[in-house]
């Protein structure tokens, strides 16, 4: 896997979505992924882009990376992936510990060598709006108090479809922005 900036993805995606218009019937995708504490949550953007649709939930541990990244090896053709956006909490800091997990997952996954070509961002889970913020809280409370289970997996699916759309609005505005010379794009 390979990290890319936001709007170079997104300015990726699009030129390939415009040049593959007349010759595939399926456009790129985007994949997304939440890590929570033990387990990963999979949505899966539809072909225009607009929404992702949650795809399952995948138990995270570090003996188990290889399966994690035959699971996402298996999906890059069948729903023609050409990059994932992952949640990160709070992104700019560099001594948060949720940040160093989340990134040393990416780095092992990237280790096995399984997913080469797929671009890679992150999206700061700031930006979710309060009502999955919620969600999310409402799900880690019951994997607490149910013992590990974990049954509210919409809340996880919920969460990647808002920093799917967050991150495609934020991106166009930074483009924006950029084209019309009027401020900086994101970082």
């Amino acid at each position: 896997m390979k990290y890319v900036k936001p709007c170079s993805l997104f300015y990726e995606m699009l030129k390939s979505a415009m040049e593959l218009a007349d010759k595939k019937p399926l456009g790129p995708q985007l994949l997304g992924l939440n890590l929570l504490e033990k387990h990963v949550t999979i949505s899966i953007s539809e072909p225009r882009l607009l929404l992702a649709i949650h795809y399952g939930v995948v138990e995270r541990k570090r003996r188990n990376i290889h399966t994690i990244a035959n699971l996402f090896r298996t999906l890059i053709p069948k729903y023609n992936l050409e990059g994932a956006v992952i949640g990160c909490p709070d992104i700019e800091s560099t001594d948060n510990h949720e940040v160093a997990k989340v990134k040393s997952f990416v780095e092992d996954l990237c280790n096995t060598g399984k997913l080469e070509g797929l671009k890679y961002t992150y999206w700061d889970k700031r930006f979710a709006p309060r009502e999955v913020v919620v969600a999310e809280e409402a799900a880690s409370r019951w994997q607490r108090w149910s013992g590990g289970g974990y049954s509210l997996v919409c809340s996880g699916g919920t969460m990647e479809w808002w920093w799917l759309q967050q991150w495609k609005i934020w991106v166009v505005i930074g483009l924006l922005a950029v084209m019309g010379g009027g401020g900086e794009g994101l970082r």
